[in-house]
């Protein structure tokens, strides 16, 4: 069967989607309220390890929500929203397509249930998102976790007392994906394609997940329980299939790297030839021999992503007071045996109205922690301080700019960046980000994130 494009994949969901919403519509009740929006972006981003470092790349979502409300509070809702980006030359790579969202909700006075493909968010921290689990990022689009594929689901919840309890059920697994700032990021390719799971029934693993939500006065609270596949992979390296390693094959490659790097044997003979050789000026001297065997090696190594099965609970809080709203998100995991402590904590703060009521400028404050060794996983900020500013315009504009700094206590390493957007009209934006890294101690981290420097922009038109 031939594969197929992620633009044909793309026009295939929209196609089947605009069907079945048709017949839905026929059938809306009175009080149904529809509401379409189709957004294109044209964007051009600048690399600084890629070459050519200047690229562009195109991008359209498509929307579409029906809302039926009846008699006694029960409301019937159908959430569609379909992604797509093509893109060339070293940006390639980002070319997808993804049902973001397509899912159907009954919801009561005091119960929600929902199936389908959704994304649901958790979490209240700006810097890092601690607790969020459900959804796989959407790693072609961007390195920040903001952006997330959809997940297939069944959701429940149920409003018991003074909080709600939800019920989650994830049957199928979704993936990560690299694009070019993760392999900028990355020493050896990346082969996402050769992913691995502890499970056997790899990406067919049932997780679940519960949540339990309740406000305080000023204070909002929510707990929650994770048990499934890990989205977050442990990039394992491995000898390539096709190398000729020992212990790979065309299809097959090798992850233990001492079977599959190990040194040639020589005997003391063997070492007395190649000295005398080298001392002549005939052959390469051991030294040389070593070095070579060393670049062949990495020649031949890449990553391949390992997905673990994790418990995870968290444990989310926002006290708003006054001004500031007061922020946590921490969790413990079970990974691999071992038991994994992380959080963010800190706040957000109002200084109010500035130039004529046309600014409203908010500082933030957070510190992160994660126990995690970094050269094992994905671990950027484990005892870092994050400040920042969030600036709204009160504007019909809608001019936004968020921006910060994430300083390693250890290292002194800065990472920066900086978020905008504006629109221009009734149905354009042109958005804005950059980000990057100033190394100072000598970091493992400064010198992974050295390379990390880039910048974006985009211009979106809305329909």
């Amino acid at each position: 069967m031939q594969q197929q494009t992620p633009r044909g994949a793309f026009r295939a969901a929209l196609a089947s989607t605009a069907l079945t919403l048709s017949a839905l519509a026929l059938t809306l009740a009175p009080g149904a309220a529809p509401a379409f929006e189709l957004r294109l972006s044209a964007e051009g981003s600048a690399y600084a390890a890629l070459e050519p470092a200047l690229q562009a790349s195109a991008a359209a979502t498509f929307e579409h929500h029906v809302y039926i409300r009846e008699r006694g509070g029960l409301s019937h809702t159908l959430d569609f929203v379909a992604f797509g980006r093509y893109a060339d030359g070293a940006e390639a790579v980002r070319k997808h397509a993804d049902l973001r969202e397509f899912s159907y909700i009954r919801a009561t006075r005091n119960s929600e249930l929902r199936f389908g493909m959704a994304r649901a968010f958790w979490g209240v921290t700006e810097a890092v998102h601690i607790v969020d689990i459900l959804n796989q990022d959407d790693a072609l689009e961007d390195i920040d976790g903001e952006d997330k594929l959809g997940q297939p689901l069944l959701a429940g919840s149920y409003r018991l007392g003074p909080g709600r309890l939800g019920a989650v059920v994830l049957p199928r697994f979704r993936p990560r994906e690299f694009g070019p700032g993760f392999r900028a990021l990355s020493p050896f390719p990346i082969a996402a394609e050769q992913a691995r799971y502890e499970d056997p029934r790899a990406r067919k693993h049932v997780d679940y997940a519960l949540r339990w939500t309740q406000r305080l006065g000023d204070l909002d609270l929510g707990l929650s329980w994770f048990e499934g596949t890990g989205r977050e992979p442990v990039l394992q390296p491995c000898a390539r299939a096709g190398s000729g390693r020992p212990g790979t094959s065309d299809t097959q490659a090798n992850c233990d790297l001492g079977q599959a790097f190990a040194p040639p044997q020589t005997t003391p003979l063997e070492d007395a030839a190649i000295d005398l050789f080298a001392l002549l000026g005939l052959g390469p001297s051991r030294e040389e021999l070593e070095q070579d065997f060393i670049e062949a090696a990495q020649a031949d190594v890449v990553l391949i992503p390992h997905y673990d099965q994790i418990r995870q609970l968290g444990l989310e809080a926002q006290w708003l007071q006054g001004n500031a709203a007061w922020k946590f998100e921490g969790r413990l995991r079970e990974q691999r045996g071992e038991r994994q402590l992380a959080f963010a904590a800190g706040l957000e703060y109002s200084l109010g109205t500035f130039v004529n009521d046309l600014l409203d400028i908010g500082l933030l404050v957070e510190y992160l922690y994660d126990d995690r060794p970094a050269n094992t996983y994905l671990t950027l900020f484990d005892d870092d301080i994050f400040i920042g500013t969030r600036i709204l315009g009160n504007d019909v504009a809608g001019t936004q700019l968020l921006g910060g700094v994430i300083v390693d206590r250890d290292s002194r390493d800065l990472f920066w960046s900086l978020e905008a957007s504006r629109r221009l009209g009734g149905s354009t934006r042109l958005v804005f980000e950059t980000r990057g890294l100033e190394p100072r101690g000598g970091s493992a981290t400064g010198q992974l994130l050295n390379d990390i420097d880039q910048a974006r922009l985009a211009w979106e038109l809305y329909f």
